[in-house]
């Protein structure tokens, strides 16, 4: 907040001495050259002892200012618009992408349950066929036996003898195709199972392209919030200038009244007729060093501060002394409330959170002061906005 404060109070009580260093480099003219030159029509438009052409001219400049404030506002809508949109299709790339967790873990189980299935194939067929080998080999010991020839003899004629050698010969039929059966399964089983990876792996694939659309939103909306970050903070600065701008030119407007007072000897002569006697030699003495440079603890003669200035007046032109600093001067004499100035009358100001900034009014709204490091000593309307916002008192010692 105090940096706030403190830029546009540089901005208004500090121009002076900005008006006189760059009155040699760069003069506010007609010509719409505003672009290439914004920084100079900045400082020089911040002055408050504007000609009515160059107020003209510095109202322009002001317009312009606000038009390139409003593009970088549609700037930030814009950037604002394709935040939002790019987020919600990183929102909408995010359920795609569980979509496809579920698909590929509900076909994992199933290649999972697939395997499960030819691992008991597997095993089935390895049982069958190790029983079909002992019954083999029985049967071959079997028939080397008299036992296996009383068998085929002993039949009562000669269709129970083919009865029961084809009742061997389906034994080993069925076997064989019941282990045929179970062989047929396993690669059905199998190709099964590569179908069901397949799509497994297109379905990662898939997520894949999913997972880089979302990198990429990701990156786009790092990149929309820098670049709204950096408008964002362009435009505030915009905001504070342009505000300050106004109440620079508000006060140019009105000094130009305020200005030709003082040239008709208004103020050096003690606010007209508005004091007499030792208030108006006090603002004499004072108005008679506008234009000496800001010396910090300075108390004259080459140049001032603020509090300086105002102890020197009384001291030099009335005899009094009211204190070298302004925590020393708003203790002395008769308190005065806003709007109740005469010509003499300190009034002091919150410039660093308390009240440490103080000018003389010497008449017709006007006050002269030493504001700060770089300026000089200058008149400033006292009716501005930063003026009163920043009031903190004000004392009568006549």
């Amino acid at each position: 907040m105090r940096k706030k404060s403190n830029f546009i109070k540089w901005l208004l009580v500090g121009s002076c001495t900005m008006v006189v260093a760059l009155s040699g480099s760069h003069t506010v003219n007609a010509e719409n050259d505003f672009a290439e030159n914004e920084r100079a029509y900045m400082e020089k438009c911040s002055s408050n002892t504007l000609s009515r052409n160059e107020i003209a001219v510095c109202e322009e400049f002001n317009s312009y200012l606000k038009d390139k404030t409003a593009n970088i506002q549609n700037n930030i809508d814009a950037l604002e618009s394709d935040l939002t949109t790019t987020k919600e299709k990183i929102n909408a790339v995010h359920v795609t992408i569980d979509s496809f967790n579920d698909q590929i873990a509900s076909q994992q189980a199933e290649i999972d349950y697939i395997l499960a299935n030819i691992k008991n194939k597997e095993e089935d067929i390895a049982y069958r066929e190790g029983l079909l080998r002992e019954r083999l080999y029985a049967m071959q010991t079997y028939s080397n036996s008299n036992q296996f020839l009383s068998f085929i003899l002993g039949a009562s004629d000669f269709s129970d003898l083919f009865s029961r050698i084809e009742g061997i010969n389906e034994l080993t039929a069925n076997d064989k195709q019941l282990i045929e059966q179970l062989n047929q399964d396993k690669k059905d089983l199998e190709e099964q199972k590569v179908w069901a990876e397949d799509a497994k792996a297109t379905l990662e694939s898939l997520k894949a392209e999913q997972v880089a659309k979302e990198n990429e939103y990701t990156d786009l909306v790092n990149q929309y919030a820098a670049q709204l970050d950096s408008q964002q903070k362009e435009k505030a600065e915009a905001d504070e200038f342009n505000a300050a701008l106004d109440a620079a030119l508000n006060e140019s407007r009105i000094s130009l009244e305020q200005q030709e007072w003082i040239n008709n000897g208004g103020a050096s002569a003690g606010g007209g007729a508005e004091a007499t006697g030792d208030a108006a030699a006090v603002v004499a003495w004072a108005t008679s060093k506008i234009g000496l440079p800001y010396i910090w603890g300075g108390s004259g003669p080459n140049g001032y501060d603020c509090s300086g200035l105002t102890s020197q007046a009384y001291l030099q032109a009335a005899g009094i002394w009211i204190g070298r600093t302004t925590w020393d001067q708003i203790k002395q004499g008769t308190e005065v409330g806003w709007g109740n100035f005469q010509p003499g009358d300190l009034i002091f100001f919150s410039t660093d959170g308390y009240c440490s900034h103080v000018g003389m009014y010497v008449g017709n709204g006007i006050m002269v002061h030493a504001p700060q490091p770089g300026s000089t000593v200058m008149y400033s309307n006292v009716n501005i906005a930063y003026w009163q916002n920043t009031f903190c008192g004000a004392r009568r010692y006549l």
